[in-house]
């Protein structure tokens, strides 16, 4: 029993990991997106 409260401990906190590795990485995407499109715009449309 002890055991497996702390094996859900484990798995909560993963979870909550894997959320904020995530939300980083998308914070991240979307300043280095905006910083790419402030320092050079990429023209979409000729492709």
């Amino acid at each position: 029993m002890k055991q497996n409260s702390q094996q859900e401990k484990i798995r909560k906190l993963k979870t909550e990991a894997l959320v904020l590795s995530l939300k980083a990485f998308q914070a991240a995407k979307e300043k280095n997106l905006v910083q790419t499109i402030t320092v050079q715009p990429i023209p979409n449309k000729s492709n």
